[in-house]
This record gives structure tokens, C-alpha cells and sequence, in this order.
């Protein structure tokens, strides 16, 4: 299954196991039939996984994913016009934020992964249908605020693959103005990552958030976190179009 460049964080899957290379998990109450798990940004679907007409997952979690970013971005340089070239993203400047020092090992990898901020596609390609998305998250509140100026506390998760142990410790604060341009708060981002070679659950977390006086909200204080397993309170969300 092509896995593409496109590949920019890490997978997850609520009610979802690890094992022997994929993701597998069920989609509660499914109807739809089968089709594919996938990622839609400019150009075709990314195409990263199954489901069956039970809601049975599968996303394969290759052993050599980032050998295969390689070979299509190669392929997709060598195609490309006009001297535009893609890359892919490096840990150091994935983790990394103005106002505060982190303590970085590792940075100068490429980290690459799936999905990204959180949410995966749900599509069919033979019916040329889309049904809507997917993510692993605290709960179903949090994953449907997860818009401008409807934040709400709780995380989600991704899976990052690296090819070599690394690190990011520490925080980063700036000074943000709500929507009004008049109130200002505190914006504070945490990382505890420890990452190990190949495949790593990542949190994203808001832990608190700020209101401001029209009900908009914000997310003031993020982290970021390396998990040894999923969360036992973690959900499997759908949330159709």
C-alpha cells in the first residue's frame, strides 16, 4: 500500500491495538461498508489503511516507512518543475517554539508519521465517497472542538516513526491575543518527548484552556508526550460529515 510524502505525524486508533506491524480496531456502530483509511490533502488521497463492512480496521505500520518517504519523494523530485523539491520534516524543527529553551537530542532526523493534527479520512474509492473522520481521543467533545475559537481540555494521539533514539524536554511561553485584540494570555507549550527507534505513540494534550469574553477559547497551556502504550481512557471517534 502507498504510504506518501505527505506523511507528517503518527497514527492512532481509539479501541486500537499495535501488533505485528498495523493498527487494528473497530468503528462502533459502522454502516457505510468497507473502503479506505487515508489522509486528504492537495493531490490524490493518501491511502493508509482499511476498513470492512463490520468497521474492522487495519493500518500497517511498515518497519521501513521512512526508506519508502524516501523513495517517493525522490520519485516525485525527479517529476517535479519549476526547481521545487520536498523534503521531509526534521524532529528539531517539528518540536521546536519561540520563547523558551528546549533540550533537543536527535534533531537533525527526519521524523515523519501519521495523521496529522490528530484526524485521519474515511473514505471509498470505488464509491467515490467520503463518510467523514477518524481520531483517537479523550473524548468525543474534545475531538469535535478541535476548531478555531472552540477548544476544549483533552488530547488526541498520532504515531511518529524516527530511525534513531531521541529527545525533546522542556516548555516554551509567548503572549497571545484573543480574537477581540484586546484580551492577552499566556500561551504555554510543554514537551516531554523520548522517542525510540521506529514507531511512537504521541499525545497531543491541551490541558487548559482561555475564554475570552465573546465564549471564544483557546488552548493555552499544550503538551506534548511520548507514550509507552495507549491511553486505558482513550475513545475510537467518528464524526461524519
Amino acid at each position: 500500500m502507498k504510504i506518501t510524502l505527505a506523511l507528517m505525524a503518527a497514527t492512532l486508533i481509539g479501541n486500537a491495538i499495535y501488533a505485528q506491524g498495523a493498527i487494528t480496531g473497530n468503528i462502533p456502530d459502522w454502516s457505510n461498508g468497507s473502503g479506505e483509511v487515508a489522509l486528504v490533502m492537495m493531490g490524490p488521497p493518501v491511502l493508509l489503511g482499511t476498513f470492512d463492512e463490520q468497521g474492522r480496521l487495519e493500518i500497517p505500520l511498515p518497519p521501513d516507512f521512512l526508506a519508502q518517504a524516501r523513495k517517493e519523494i525522490e520519485e516525485a523530485n525527479a517529476a517535479a518543475s519549476g526547481g521545487w523539491e520536498a523534503s521531509l520534516p526534521i524532529l528539531g524543527d517539528r518540536y521546536s517554539c519561540p520563547g523558551g529553551a528546549l533540550e533537543v537530542t536527535g534533531g537533525d532526523q527526519p521524523i515523519s508519521g501519521f495523521p496529522a493534527m490528530g484526524s485521519f479520512d474515511l473514505l471509498s474509492m470505488e464509491k467515490e465517497e467520503r463518510y467523514g473522520y477518524l481520531m483517537a481521543a479523550s473524548s468525543r467533545d474534545f475531538a469535535e472542538g478541535m476548531e478555531p475559537y472552540n477548544f476544549k481540555p483533552g488530547y488526541f494521539l498520532e504515531w511518529h516513526f524516527v530511525e534513531e533514539p531521541a529527545s525533546v524536554k522542556g516548555s516554551c511561553s509567548s503572549d497571545a491575543y484573543a480574537m477581540n485584540a484586546e484580551e492577552l494570555y499566556t500561551a504555554t507549550m510543554e514537551y516531554d518527548l523520548d522517542f525510540i527507534k521506529g514507531w511512537n505513540i504521541v499525545k497531543y494534550e491541551i490541558l487548559e484552556v482561555f475564554t475570552d469574553r465573546e465564549g471564544n477559547s483557546y488552548p493555552m497551556k499544550e503538551k506534548y508526550t511520548a507514550l509507552g502504550e495507549m491511553p486505558a481512557d482513550v475513545q475510537f471517534i467518528f464524526m461524519p460529515d
